[in-house]
Protein backbone atom coordinates (compact mmCIF):
# COMPACT_ATOMS: atom_id res chain seq x y z
CA UNK A 1 0.00 0.00 0.00
CA UNK A 2 1.98 3.66 -0.91
CA UNK A 3 1.37 7.00 1.46
CA UNK A 4 -0.79 9.04 0.28
CA UNK A 5 0.77 12.43 -0.83
CA UNK A 6 -0.46 14.38 1.65
CA UNK A 7 1.23 12.24 4.10
CA UNK A 8 4.44 13.48 2.64
CA UNK A 9 5.07 16.46 4.26
CA UNK A 10 8.73 16.13 5.86
CA UNK A 11 11.75 17.66 3.36
CA UNK A 12 14.60 14.81 3.94
CA UNK A 13 17.90 14.95 2.26
CA UNK A 14 20.37 12.25 2.38
CA UNK A 15 24.34 12.52 3.45
CA UNK A 16 27.04 9.81 3.35
CA UNK A 17 30.09 9.62 5.09
CA UNK A 18 33.38 9.91 3.11
CA UNK A 19 36.07 7.34 3.71
CA UNK A 20 38.86 9.51 4.50
CA UNK A 21 42.38 8.43 6.18
CA UNK A 22 43.60 10.87 9.50
CA UNK A 23 46.50 9.32 9.63
CA UNK A 24 45.31 7.45 13.10
CA UNK A 25 44.49 4.56 11.21
CA UNK A 26 40.76 6.07 11.04
CA UNK A 27 38.82 6.21 7.78
CA UNK A 28 35.57 7.79 8.75
CA UNK A 29 35.47 11.80 7.10
CA UNK A 30 32.70 13.87 7.21
CA UNK A 31 29.49 13.60 5.57
CA UNK A 32 28.53 15.15 2.23
CA UNK A 33 25.41 15.29 0.50
CA UNK A 34 23.89 12.51 -1.47
CA UNK A 35 20.94 12.84 -3.29
CA UNK A 36 17.58 14.81 -1.81
CA UNK A 37 15.63 17.02 -0.55
CA UNK A 38 12.65 14.53 -0.82
CA UNK A 39 8.81 14.53 0.20
CA UNK A 40 8.74 12.22 2.82
CA UNK A 41 6.62 11.16 5.52
CA UNK A 42 8.09 10.32 8.97
CA UNK A 43 6.05 8.13 11.57
CA UNK A 44 7.02 6.99 14.97
CA UNK A 45 7.04 3.58 15.60
CA UNK A 46 5.34 2.75 18.79
CA UNK A 47 7.76 2.15 21.83
CA UNK A 48 10.61 4.24 21.76
CA UNK A 49 14.25 2.82 23.57
CA UNK A 50 16.30 4.37 26.35
CA UNK A 51 19.97 3.72 26.62
CA UNK A 52 21.96 4.62 29.01
CA UNK A 53 25.45 6.27 27.22
CA UNK A 54 28.28 7.97 29.17
CA UNK A 55 26.22 7.54 31.90
CA UNK A 56 23.41 9.63 30.99
CA UNK A 57 19.59 8.43 30.34
CA UNK A 58 19.20 8.87 26.94
CA UNK A 59 16.15 8.68 24.82
CA UNK A 60 16.10 6.82 21.34
CA UNK A 61 12.89 7.27 18.96
CA UNK A 62 12.23 4.88 16.13
CA UNK A 63 10.88 6.16 12.81
CA UNK A 64 9.47 4.76 9.71
CA UNK A 65 10.81 7.27 7.04
CA UNK A 66 9.32 6.89 3.21
CA UNK A 67 10.12 8.15 -0.09
CA UNK A 68 9.23 8.19 -3.34
CA UNK A 69 11.65 5.84 -5.16
CA UNK A 70 13.79 7.23 -7.88
CA UNK A 71 17.43 6.31 -9.64
CA UNK A 72 19.33 8.75 -6.78
CA UNK A 73 17.39 7.34 -4.09
CA UNK A 74 17.91 3.59 -4.29
CA UNK A 75 21.56 4.07 -3.55
CA UNK A 76 20.55 5.03 -0.24
CA UNK A 77 22.25 2.21 2.75
CA UNK A 78 22.76 2.36 5.90
CA UNK A 79 25.95 3.87 5.50
CA UNK A 80 23.69 7.19 4.76
CA UNK A 81 22.09 9.44 7.15
CA UNK A 82 19.25 11.60 6.86
CA UNK A 83 18.37 15.10 7.44
CA UNK A 84 15.47 16.82 8.03
CA UNK A 85 16.09 19.57 5.40
CA UNK A 86 14.17 22.38 7.01
CA UNK A 87 15.80 21.73 10.88
CA UNK A 88 19.48 20.27 9.95
CA UNK A 89 19.80 19.84 14.09
CA UNK A 90 17.20 16.85 13.28
CA UNK A 91 19.56 14.46 11.78
CA UNK A 92 18.24 10.66 11.72
CA UNK A 93 20.64 7.00 11.28
CA UNK A 94 19.02 4.78 9.10
CA UNK A 95 19.05 1.48 10.70
CA UNK A 96 17.44 -0.39 7.67
CA UNK A 97 16.39 0.49 4.07
CA UNK A 98 13.41 -2.08 1.92
CA UNK A 99 11.40 -1.59 -0.87
CA UNK A 100 8.05 -2.80 0.52
CA UNK A 101 5.95 -3.00 -2.02
CA UNK A 102 8.52 -4.76 -4.13
CA UNK A 103 8.05 -2.72 -7.33
CA UNK A 104 10.31 0.12 -6.11
CA UNK A 105 7.74 2.64 -6.44
CA UNK A 106 8.28 3.87 -2.69
CA UNK A 107 11.58 2.98 -0.43
CA UNK A 108 11.20 2.53 2.98
CA UNK A 109 13.61 3.42 5.96
CA UNK A 110 13.87 2.22 9.41
CA UNK A 111 16.02 5.53 11.23
CA UNK A 112 16.59 6.62 15.24
CA UNK A 113 17.18 9.77 16.67
CA UNK A 114 18.92 10.24 20.18
CA UNK A 115 21.96 8.51 18.96
CA UNK A 116 25.53 9.56 17.06
CA UNK A 117 25.34 9.08 13.19
CA UNK A 118 27.21 6.34 11.43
Amino acid sequence: MSTPAGARRERIRFERRIKQEDGYGNEDGPFTHLCGPFWASLAPVPGGQEQVLAQRLTGVQLYTLTILSCIAARQIDTACQAIDDRDPTRVFDIVDASNPDQRSAELSFLVKTGVAPG
